[in-house]
């Protein structure tokens, strides 16, 4: 997934990963590692999310697309 996809995916979540800008910032790192510990999954090295842990968040935000058509 890519990194917006990740970060729509959190805040859909209710974990706020700070400005939805595609980057690997501070706040998306915070956030993604509030998630995976909320969710019981083990930490993973680097910024990457990992098969299980992109699982959990799609499911946790309910399939929300990326973007949309307003």
């Amino acid at each position: 997934a890519g990194v917006l996809h990740v970060q729509v995916l959190l805040d859909a979540a209710g974990f706020a990963p700070g400005m939805l800008d595609g980057r690997w910032g501070e706040n998306m790192r915070f956030a993604l590692r509030a998630f995976r510990e909320a969710a019981g999954l083990p930490e993973v090295d680097g910024d990457r999310v990992d098969e299980e842990t992109y699982r959990r968040l799609r499911a946790a935000a309910h399939d929300r697309p990326v973007v949309t058509t307003y």
